[in-house]
């Protein structure tokens, strides 16, 4: 996250890898081998912190 400069990385790094273990937990879950949706939602979670132009 310090990489990609997002403000305060070591506050949502937690979130990050939160996401990262469910979706890890859901494929194993539902038998599924790719890992579809997964850059689509760390997108989405980056897009909330970082700020806005």
């Amino acid at each position: 996250l310090t990489s990609l400069d997002v403000p305060d990385a070591e506050r949502h790094a937690p979130a990050v890898v939160a996401l990262l273990y469910g979706l890890a937990l859901r494929r194993l879950a539902t038998g599924d081998t790719t890992a579809t949706g997964t850059a689509d939602a760390v997108r989405l979670l980056l897009l909330g912190a970082l700020p806005r132009p």
